[in-house]
């Protein structure tokens, strides 16, 4: 999962990737928005730090996936796949999410690291709000491809494979700063299957109290 010394990034290609979408065009999941203008210029900057290794052009918006969900408002006939979403799933977990009664809450951006795929900065969750968050995806709806969840916001994908030891030493000389952000709100959008990416639509948002 994390980038290893002594091997290798895995290179993102920009492909159709007919077998996972299967005609469908949008893939949603619950996020949260970073729509703090200077903290997106400081995660701007890290990204233009790493920019020859990473796949360009990147227009996806700065956020923290919160949960996975899979196909959205596919056709009726790819409703039965399993990563499809229903509507009523997604009114279920906003019924749980209003029983939470979460009011708005601060994350932390720490330091540079990386996956195999992606370089990513850390997010530090210390009241595991995250967790309490996710607890009202789960009995609705199985996370799509879930692994251990690691909270983070993607700086980018890797282009090619390049010598994770390059990676990692660049980030070890990489001076970042602990940054606070506070989160108002919840949201639910979705990105197109076919661009390599694209930008995040947003379908709703949930406002904490």
């Amino acid at each position: 999962m994390f980038l290893q010394p002594n091997s290798h990034t895995f290179a993102s290609l920009d492909a159709d990737y007919s077998d996972w979408h299967k005609g469908r065009d949008q893939f949603s999941l619950w996020y949260l928005e970073i729509e703090d203008s200077a903290c997106g210029q400081y995660l701007k900057d890290l990204q233009q730090q790493f920019e020859p290794y990473l796949y360009m052009p990147n227009h996806r918006q700065w956020h923290i996936t919160l949960f996975v969900c899979g196909f959205w408002q596919a056709p009726f006939h790819l409703q039965h796949l399993s990563d499809h979403f229903h509507e009523r799933q997604l009114k279920q977990q906003m019924q749980l999410l209003e029983q939470l009664k979460l009011s708005s809450f601060e994350l932390k951006l720490g330091k540079v690291r990386s996956f195999q795929s992606a370089l990513f900065v850390e997010v530090i969750d210390e009241n595991n709000i995250l967790l309490q968050l996710r607890r009202c995806f789960w009995p609705v709806a199985k996370e799509i491809d879930a692994m251990i969840y690691c909270p983070h916001v993607t700086l980018g994908l890797y282009r090619d494979e390049f010598a994770a030891d390059t990676i990692l030493e660049q980030i070890h000389q990489t001076t970042t700063q602990v940054w606070t952000v506070k989160f108002q709100h919840l949201t639910f959008g979705s990105y197109q299957a076919r661009q390599l990416q694209g930008q995040l639509s947003v379908h709703h948002r949930f406002y904490l109290g």
